[in-house]
């Protein structure tokens, strides 16, 4: 009963609270989040850092082994 009550109160409270965050002047670059930034593109700022992250990258990110094994499953020749 707790937890539905706290799920009820949280989905009643959000709207505020993120209004609340956004007016607290605190920059993006200190609360690294796409939730609540100051533009509002919530999907476009996670999609900017999941293409952007190192490990995303060219380079020495690829475990070894993975294209042997992994590479004709992704390529459609298993």
């Amino acid at each position: 009963m707790i937890q539905e009550a706290i799920a009820i109160v949280l989905k009643k409270i959000r709207p505020q609270a993120v209004n609340l965050i956004e007016l607290s002047g605190i920059s993006d670059h200190v609360i690294t989040s796409a939730v609540g930034n100051k533009y509002g593109d919530i999907f476009e700022q996670q999609l900017e850092w999941a293409m952007t992250s190192r490990m995303n990258t060219p380079g020495d990110n690829i475990p070894p082994k993975f294209m042997e094994y992994m590479g004709p499953i992704l390529h459609g020749k298993l």
